[in-house]
């Protein structure tokens, strides 16, 4: 009867020890992890991205040594091919309280083949944001400032020789997303044409070319 005894009372500890309340640092998370997706009533942002449309673009280098000139380089055609759902994941700002490290947000991304990689992306979140990929910079801009804030709006502007108009003008972000860049690294878009200059570092700048 020893031995049973014995096996009786293994069983009955290692029983209390897997039943203990594990530590905070070892609770299972139970909260589900955020995934955001786009809402369909935001894709006015993209509507001037047609797939299947090209876009063309003169590409100038700015001459800051001799007057601030432009020097034209070449056209810049880029082929509207295809969209896509990318789920990106984001390090959870609060998780501390629903106890995720992450995030995911599912972003439609519109892919323009070229010369260059040039994406354009709604960004999903609490937050639509158009974003646009390009030159290594990132520019952005978020629903809301297309929707109330009118300061940095053209009513009208001139763009490789036309003239077009409502046009918002949005600067690029660090990669951290929290601090404009300090050069002249902006876009100009509207939203019959889309993208209608790009200008990075105040030295390389994309002009759409006339419809």
């Amino acid at each position: 009867m020893k031995p049973l005894k014995f096996i009786f009372l293994f069983a009955l500890a290692v029983g209390l020890w897997t039943c203990q309340k594990p530590d905070d640092n070892n609770t299972p998370c139970t909260t589900p992890e955020y995934n955001f997706w786009v809402n369909p009533a935001n894709n006015w942002l993209l509507q001037p991205i047609k797939i299947g449309d090209t876009v063309t673009f003169k590409v100038y280098f700015k001459d800051k040594a001799n007057g601030g000139r432009y020097i034209y380089r070449r056209d810049a055609q880029f082929f509207i091919s295809d969209s896509l759902t990318q789920k990106l994941q984001i390090a959870d700002p609060n998780h501390n309280i629903n106890c995720n490290d992450f995030y995911t947000n599912n972003n439609r991304v519109v892919n323009l083949k070229g010369p260059t990689k040039l994406e354009v992306e709604l960004e999903a979140g609490q937050i639509t944001k158009l974003g646009i990929l390009f030159q290594g910079k990132i520019f952005e801009v978020g629903n809301d400032q297309y929707v109330y804030h009118l300061d940095s709006w053209h009513d009208s502007i001139m763009i490789g020789g036309q003239e077009y108009y409502s046009v918002k003008d949005f600067f690029g972000v660090n990669d951290d997303f929290s601090k404009y860049y300090v050069d002249s690294t902006y876009c100009s878009y509207n939203l019959q044409y889309g993208i209608l200059k790009l200008e990075v570092n105040d030295t390389l700048i994309y002009l759409r070319k006339p419809h």
